[in-house]
């Protein structure tokens, strides 16, 4: 296992009329060492709230239960870019798709760091100038980075494209970047 720690997979609905009963609440259930608890949340609010705290902490499992790869949008050295489908929603995002054997291997100790590490701080920035990261999950051979989907391409591509960039233009884009940058050194 890559990451230690809180591991998360969704329950899939059950015809069984004993669990209908039973789940009709909000409910966070726990399972560890086959004992299960349950976490009763008193309204629907409470239970948003704690979802997504867990969330924050948490590694899910079960990536290709919840969604279904599109193609490939991006590659870099150590990780594709997918555009996915969320199967509940049907809301498009992208993932960054890790093989492990590679973050794995003995000489890949600082990219292991280096992966958990961004997954610390993106779970930290809430921004709209910053891509927001959902979900993190962990399969057999990747770990998957649920990400938001950016349909405007490439700003390197647009000026090339465009050949340059107004002065108003630019200025929008530079106070766009100078707040996501503002809000990353405030949190240091």
């Amino acid at each position: 296992m890559f990451f230690r720690g809180v591991k998360v997979e969704k329950l899939d609905n059950s015809d069984d009329e004993t669990i209908k009963d039973t789940y009709q609440c909000y409910c966070l259930i726990f399972c560890h060492n086959k004992k299960f608890n349950i976490l009763y949340a008193p309204t629907a609010d409470f239970f948003k709230i704690w979802y997504k705290n867990l969330m924050d902490v948490a590694v899910l499992s079960g990536y290709n239960k919840q969604f279904k790869n599109i193609k490939v949008i991006g590659k870099g050295s150590f990780a594709k870019v997918l555009l996915a489908k969320n199967l509940d929603s049907g809301d498009s995002f992208a993932v960054k798709t890790f093989d492990k054997k590679a973050l794995e291997a003995s000489s890949a100790a600082r990219n292991r760091q280096a992966l958990k590490n961004e997954i610390n701080i993106m779970r930290l920035l809430s921004h709209p100038n910053i891509i927001s990261l959902y979900e993190v999950y962990e399969g057999e051979g990747h770990i998957y980075l649920v990400e938001d989907l950016l349909k405007g391409g490439e700003l390197f591509d647009r000026v090339v494209e465009k050949g340059f960039l107004s002065e108003r233009e630019a200025a929008a884009l530079i106070t766009q970047l100078l707040k996501a940058l503002e809000q990353m050194d405030s949190m240091n």
